[in-house]
């Protein structure tokens, strides 16, 4: 009589699949360890390069604050502005049951042209005529203006406020006047010591005075230029008479012969010509 094979139960083939389940696991685990420990250096860049990819990717995706003027692919809708016309605007502004806010700041006040002052300008003038002000009696108030009336205000142990003022222009005229009464006493002092002395004592004083003495050339011997002629002539100069007498050739040989040995050019014979003419052998 044949026998019926025995059927596993289902949880008999669980049990038995459950160790196989885990031997896998523990496969891939062991695998990957192996990769791992043979390549470190490569998986560790490619989970460095992960890491900071997906920090670049995330900024730029979803942490920008402002829309890129250009983006390759655009994450949200733009929006577009369309200026109202002046008709459209005052149609708004005159329908019924629509209130219209006016807000309005200080800055909008509008800039005024100032006009200028006449005490401003004179002020100007007063410090450009101390050497304090160096720009335009223009009358108006200005950076120069201010920087030169603080000045003045330092100088005169004012109050420092830098703006222009009838007591400013006071001072001023008033520094002014003392200066000019100032200068007069020292040019009456002046005047007064450069007084002409007394016309005799003048005279007095002139006659004291020592006259200078012309003193009177001495007379050249005849023998000393026809030595100097004989030793021109002797240099070949041209035109030199031994004769004793200083012509017009025997002074232009002697202004030659003064230039080539560079002795003052006089023309004359004299024992200085006579002593270099020795001193070249000439004679």
């Amino acid at each position: 009589m044949a026998t019926q094979p025995k059927r596993k139960s289902p949880e008999t083939g669980a049990r038995g699949r459950k160790p196989q389940q885990s031997s896998r696991v523990t496969r891939m685990l062991m695998a990957s360890a192996a990769l791992i420990g043979r390549h470190p250096r490569a998986l560790g860049g490619l989970v460095a390069f992960g890491v900071i990819f997906s920090f670049v990717a995330a900024n730029a995706l979803w942490y920008q604050p402002r829309r890129h003027p250009a983006p390759f692919l655009a994450t949200r809708a733009t929006e577009t502005t369309r200026a109202l016309p002046a008709a459209e605007l005052q149609a708004e502004a005159t329908e019924p049951g629509v209130t219209v806010f006016r807000i309005e700041r200080e800055s909008d006040e509008p800039v005024r042209n100032p006009k200028p002052s006449e005490l401003v300008r004179e002020i100007q003038r007063a410090l450009s005529a101390r050497g304090l002000y160096d720009g335009p009696a223009d009358g108006l108030t200005g950076p120069k203006t201010e920087a030169a009336v603080l000045f003045f205000e330092q100088t005169e142990g004012m109050e420092e406020t830098g703006e222009p003022s009838r007591a400013i222009l006071d001072r001023l005229r008033q520094v002014s006047v003392a200066k000019t009464d100032e200068t007069d006493a020292g040019l009456r002092t002046a005047s007064t010591r450069a007084a002409p002395r007394d016309e005799v004592a003048a005279l007095i004083a002139a006659a004291e005075k020592p006259v200078a003495v012309i003193p009177a050339e001495k007379p050249v011997s005849p023998a000393l230029v026809m030595q100097i002629q004989k030793a021109l002539a002797g240099m070949a100069y041209a035109g030199v008479k031994v004769d004793g007498i200083p012509g017009e050739a025997t002074r232009s040989a002697i202004r030659a012969f003064e230039k080539s040995y560079r002795l003052p050019v006089t023309g004359e014979p004299s024992d200085r010509v006579l002593r270099k003419l020795k001193s070249i052998g000439a004679i």
